[in-house]
């Protein structure tokens, strides 16, 4: 795509974020797999952390 600098770090960096709560919220409002989706979304924060460490260091 191109991209080099701040605007490679900021795509890199979204794609890192963590799963978002309302994947937890839509999936306990709707019954289905609310237990998946609450542990991805714990797993994905936890690790969403030195992620984005390494990210910021290899590419700012």
């Amino acid at each position: 795509m191109g991209l080099d600098g701040p605007a490679l770090a900021l795509v890199v960096t979204m794609a890192a974020l963590p799963t978002a709560v309302n994947v937890t919220t839509y999936a306990t409002r709707y019954g289905v797999f609310d237990g998946v989706a609450a542990r991805a979304t714990v797993w994905t924060t936890a690790l969403c952390v030195p992620v984005l460490v390494v990210i910021g260091a290899l590419l700012v």
